[in-house]
């Protein structure tokens, strides 16, 4: 990020969420509420496998085999899903960032948008798997070239895989300050978990990506191809 100075953006972040308090915590309810869906089967597969699917046995190969079906499927849900509401919490922060006021209705991303997001999801988890495997320092690395890449679809109408590389190169190319951006973010979203069951997404969780927006913008000022309908 060129000139750009992380306390600016977290206080720029902050003031912004206060000015548009209703909205950002509109959008953070959307977001936990997602995110409580989608964590429902993954709690019953779990208890399935806890419980021995309720003989208090070992599974059979065809228990384990469905169990195994439907633990990929909620993984593939959970990726696309979550995928999709980021190209939207996206569009709501850049929103607010470039015209000062943003609604719960732009959540919703343009149809059109969304397998590039799909894609950008799978590799943005691709890229996290890979950090973690490099002994847990390159997620240090790899979770910061992984925040930008919805605002680079909704400035470029591009593909995915073209917004994550990027992302790569805008991490490449000032490293310091973006690893040091992405550890703040990290230990943000880590104190999330933390507060009541990401009950304090309501508020974190617009922070966080508006944070990354003003960040973004730094870099690359607004674009009129951003959509203003």
């Amino acid at each position: 990020m060129d000139n750009a100075n992380p306390v600016d953006v977290f206080g720029q972040a902050g003031t912004l969420l206060q000015r548009n308090a209703a909205s950002c915590m509109a959008a953070g309810f959307v977001y936990l509420i997602v995110n409580i869906v989608l964590a429902i089967p993954s709690f019953v597969v779990q208890t399935a496998i806890e419980d021995g699917f309720g003989l208090g046995g070992e599974p059979s190969i065809a228990e384990a085999l469905a169990l195994l079906g439907f633990g990929l499927t909620i993984m593939t849900v959970q990726v696309v899903v979550g995928a999709v509401l980021s190209l939207g919490l996206g569009n709501f922060a850049l929103r607010l960032v470039d015209h000062g006021e943003a609604d719960v209705g732009n959540l919703i991303p343009d149809v059109g948008m969304i397998p590039a997001a799909i894609s950008a999801g799978v590799a943005s988890s691709f890229l996290m798997t890979l950090g973690i495997l490099a002994c847990c320092v390159g997620v240090f690395v790899a979770y910061p070239c992984t925040l930008f890449w919805s605002f680079f679809i909704l400035d470029r109408r591009g593909g995915g895989i073209a917004a994550i590389q990027d992302g790569v190169r805008l991490i490449r190319d000032k490293p310091g300050a973006n690893i040091a951006f992405g550890v703040i973010l990290m230990a943000l979203a880590g104190i999330n978990a933390l507060a009541c069951c990401y009950l304090a997404s309501i508020v974190v969780i617009p922070f966080l990506h508006l944070s990354c927006a003003l960040a973004y913008r730094q870099v690359f000022p607004a674009q009129p191809l951003l959509d203003q309908g």
